[in-house]
């Protein structure tokens, strides 16, 4: 039945933006088929303002972020692991942050996994929000990506928040 929420909740509506609130429900209905697969080895920590729960964002930004902290940081790690979201407005804009204490990412590697393809499966999860980040904000508000080897990887995004108004009202009125 979660497997179908997943996918039902992945397709239900069209355009670029939803918003947070349906994001984090497509993100935590991924996490309950995660948990009942890893059981107590992964815990979930969510630090979001409430007040931010209407604002619009693009469309399948977290989830993939998340799906990536637990398939390459906490699956591979030995014992538990922790994957922390936080939601955050700055400066006008909103922060979004998905950290994990899993295996890292090594120096070598780091500069490479924002490229398409590069990676396991078929590489496009983080490229993908990556180029729609910069395509739908400017060159600046790509995925920045921090991250130490055997201690976890920070993974940071920004979204403007007078860019995302605009781009709901376009979108709303078709």
């Amino acid at each position: 039945m979660r497997l179908a929420d997943f996918f039902r909740l992945a397709l239900k509506r069209q355009g670029n933006f939803i918003s947070l609130r349906e994001e984090m429900a497509f993100v935590n209905t991924y996490l309950v088929l995660e948990k009942a697969r890893f059981g107590p080895k992964l815990q979930i920590l969510q630090d979001i303002q409430p007040d931010l729960e209407d604002v619009l964002i693009p469309r399948l930004t977290l989830q993939p972020l998340v799906e990536n902290a637990v398939k390459h940081g906490i699956t591979p790690k030995l014992g538990q692991g922790a994957i922390k979201i936080s939601v955050s407005l700055q400066d006008s804009e909103l922060q979004l942050v998905v950290k994990d204490d899993g295996v890292g990412i090594p120096a070598e590697k780091l500069g490479l996994v924002l490229i398409p393809g590069y990676g396991s499966g078929n590489g496009v999860g983080l490229s993908n929000v990556h180029e729609r980040l910069k395509c739908l904000f400017g060159e600046e508000y790509g995925l920045k990506i921090h991250s130490t080897p055997n201690q976890g990887t920070t993974i940071s995004m920004r979204v403007p928040l007078n860019q995302l108004e605009e781009q709901g009202k376009r979108e709303a009125s078709g």
